[in-house]
């Protein structure tokens, strides 16, 4: 116990993430991952300016680096696979994969000492073992569930969704007429989407 309390100062993370925003799974998970962290009981820091005030997510600021760096401290730098090479000149360098790596920009190759984690077993790279799948439930399941009301759901009624990338993979002539196109931007809160999904019976999906 006493030499505990003497013991090295753990590494803080630091998170690099785009500002929060709710129409993003792979950003609400790297803010979700900082979440875990600090109720976890680590140091941990993310580098978005617009954060969500229900999670603890205290913001990476050039105050906290400057502080880390006189106390001769080492980060770990966890980057999204989205962030091409080392921009923070880490020592430490965490790869999250949240997507496929150059899926949805053209990315430099990892370095041989970067530790790869994949967020679902789908994403493992070659050389990659099933312990390093992080898996964190993106889904707000409050909001999206079952509708109250069963009677709500309209038998063969459809929704479907083309995709980020635009491509039409779908093709609304084979649907019926009334059925639901869902965009990034339509409709626009989780609220609404949720209230189509629960009144609709089949839903087609272009991407995972």
């Amino acid at each position: 116990m006493h030499r505990s309390l003497f013991a090295e100062r753990p590494s803080p993370y630091y998170i690099m993430s785009p500002d929060y925003r709710r129409n993003s799974a792979g950003i609400r998970v790297l803010h979700m991952l900082c979440d875990a962290l600090v109720r976890s009981g680590y140091e941990a820091y993310i580098s978005s300016a617009v954060l969500n005030p229900r999670l603890m997510t205290p913001r990476l600021t050039n105050d906290v680096t400057a502080l880390h760096k006189a106390q001769k401290v080492e980060p770990i730098v966890i980057y999204p696979e989205v962030v091409d090479g080392n921009p923070m000149g880490a020592n430490v360098v965490v790869r999250y994969l949240l997507n496929q790596p150059g899926f949805l920009r053209a990315i430099s190759p990892f370095e041989k000492d970067d530790i790869l984690f994949s967020y679902t077993r789908e994403l493992l790279q070659p050389g990659m073992t099933q312990d390093r799948v992080l898996y964190m439930p993106a889904v707000d399941v409050s909001i999206f569930c079952p509708p109250v009301d069963p009677t709500q759901r309209i038998p063969g009624k459809v929704c479907y969704y083309q995709g980020r990338q635009g491509k039409a993979l779908i093709d609304p002539a084979l649907l019926a007429a009334d059925s639901i196109e869902i965009t990034p931007g339509s409709p626009g809160s989780w609220e609404e989407l949720a209230a189509v999904f629960q009144q609709c019976e089949f839903f087609y999906c272009s991407e995972p």
